[in-house]
């Protein structure tokens, strides 16, 4: 391997780190998670985790600043549902079939709040839940079960990648080379996980 690629691959690093210790990395995450809240179906842990793994000493910054991101836009998207907005936002939804909104509206009604218990492992994007969360549930429980919720799969998220990447840390000649190639695979799992995750929704039924 010659100097020039290691080079490349050093600077990808160090720009990484540097990004992610800077301001602008939880004003991202804040942004990715108030916009994931009600219009956005990407998770805000697709950023977060990345973030955290090159710069674990700012784990806690960035869940915070992912959260509370998510949890205006959650609220955005509760108002939402009160108005004639909610239902067309919902029904455009990009990444989002009707399964997920048949269920998520079943689980509110069943449970109210508890309802969003549901959320952070089925699939179903938190926007689902707040454009239809208006009529089953007050907005101070929405935003309390919310928190607990969401912020506890960020939490686990953020350790994880914050535990990798301070043990991968240690051997960083080792990480300066093989970055390139975790960034490839990392999109490519998120992205082969986000289409599993379609079809296991999808009612073949109604479509064969």
């Amino acid at each position: 391997m010659n100097s020039t690629t290691i080079r490349r691959r050093r600077t990808l690093l160090v720009w990484s780190r540097d990004f992610a210790e800077s301001p602008t990395a939880p004003r991202l995450c804040f942004l990715w998670g108030f916009l994931e809240g009600f219009v956005w179906s990407i998770i805000p842990e697709f950023v977060l985790f990345p973030l955290a793994f090159v710069a674990p000493r700012r784990a806690r910054v960035l869940v915070g600043s992912t959260l509370a991101g998510s949890l205006c836009g959650g609220l955005v998207a509760y108002i939402l549902s009160l108005t004639f907005a909610g239902p067309l936002l919902l029904e455009r939804a990009w990444l989002v079939i009707d399964q997920m909104r048949d269920s998520a509206a079943t689980w509110l009604e069943q449970s109210g709040a508890l309802g969003l218990i549901h959320q952070p492992f089925s699939g179903v994007p938190y926007k689902v839940f707040g454009l239809q969360a208006g009529p089953n549930m007050d907005p101070f429980s929405f935003v309390v079960v919310s928190a607990v919720v969401r912020g506890g799969r960020m939490a686990v998220a953020v350790l994880v990648a914050a535990a990798v990447g301070w043990t991968l840390g240690r051997f960083e000649r080792a990480l300066e080379i093989a970055l390139p190639t975790l960034m490839v695979l990392y999109v490519l799992v998120f992205t082969v996980g986000l289409m599993v995750v379609l079809l296991l929704w999808t009612d073949w039924s109604s479509v064969l």
